[in-house]
This record gives structure tokens, C-alpha cells and sequence, in this order.
């Protein structure tokens, strides 16, 4: 989810290219009140009741459950470009707006599959992983994989109609 705020707009968006801020209003409203103008915050809506599982948040957004929005990057703030700053400097930068930094390490020459072993072994969902001059990211996370065959089809219904819905598969 990234957090903007201008002197003339203040968005929320996530995947899709759609302001999230009336459906999240009750997330990022006390989050924009805090943030002065010119600032951008990626991060993650996570469920205030840690134990609840990640398939849990479209039911708590629908209903405007309790969750919090962790922050994982400042890119921009009071105007100030961060990309290339260090994790302590966007730490101290957004520490006045009370919004929740993910914990984070500095990693030197760290391959993909030790991370996803990593976030195994300690039960998170995965990372976001990021060049220290900000020109690339990603999202590690770990994967499973299962060949299934396709015997079929269930048709879409409502939005989807006319689409395929639901693929029928057997191992």
C-alpha cells in the first residue's frame, strides 16, 4: 500500500491503480492527519490481531476491521528524496508520524533462497528486499508448487460472467 500526500491530494494506493482511501479511510485518515505534504509511504496493512492469518484482510477491509499499515519505505518526505538514504535516516524521518517501521537488516551479497529459508525458519510471510540505491526491489516470499491437471470449467458469474470463473483440476 503506498501513502501520498500533497499540498492538493492525499492518496492510498495498492495493486491496483485505485484510491483506497474511502474503503481504508479508517486505517489512513489518523496516518495523513500525521504526515505533512509532500511525503510518500510504502508498506504493508497487516490485522491488528497478529494470530489472525493474511487471508483474513479482504474480510477485515470489507468490513472495516482492525488492522494497521507497517511502513517498509519512505521514499519521499517533507519533499526530501530517501531513496538513497540510509534505514536509519527514513527511521528518524517518519518517527513523528507514529506509523510502525518493519524491522530491517542490512544484508550483504543475501541470494533469494536464503531469504525464503529465512522467512520459514521464523515464520514471517516473506520480505521486501531493496538495492541500497533504491533502483531495484522485490518481494521474497516463500513458494510452493503443484502440478495439477485441468479436467475443466466453471463458468464466472457477475462481474466475471462470460469468463472463465474456476478451473476444476486433479492431481
Amino acid at each position: 500500500l503506498t501513502l501520498y500526500k500533497s499540498q492538493m491530494y492525499v492518496k492510498a494506493f495498492g495493486r491496483l491503480p485505485v484510491n483506497l482511501r474511502v474503503q481504508l479511510s479508517h486505517v489512513v485518515e489518523p496516518i495523513f492527519q500525521r504526515m505533512p505534504d509532500n511525503t510518500v509511504l510504502d508498506g504493508e496493512l497487516v490485522p491488528e490481531d497478529q494470530t489472525l492469518p493474511a487471508s483474513e484482510m479482504p474480510r477485515l477491509i470489507k468490513n472495516h476491521g482492525r488492522m494497521q499499515f507497517v511502513c517498509f519505505a519512505a521514499p519521499l518526505v517533507e519533499g526530501v528524496d530517501l531513496r538513497t538514504a540510509r534505514m536509519e535516516i527514513v527511521r528518524d524521518s517518519i518517527a513523528r508520524f507514529r506509523v510502525e517501521l518493519l524491522d530491517w537488516k542490512e544484508l550483504v551479497d543475501a541470494k533469494p533462497e536464503d531469504l525464503v529459508q529465512l522467512a520459514r525458519t521464523v515464520g514471517y510471510e516473506g520480505f521486501v528486499v531493496k538495492e541500497w540505491h533504491w533502483s531495484s526491489w522485490w518481494k521474497v516470499k516463500p513458494q510452493e508448487t503443484i502440478d495439477l491437471i485441468v479436467m475443466g470449467t466453471i463458468p464466472g458469474k457477475g462481474k466475471h460472467s462470460g469468463r472463465h470463473g474456476a478451473l476444476t483440476c486433479a492431481l
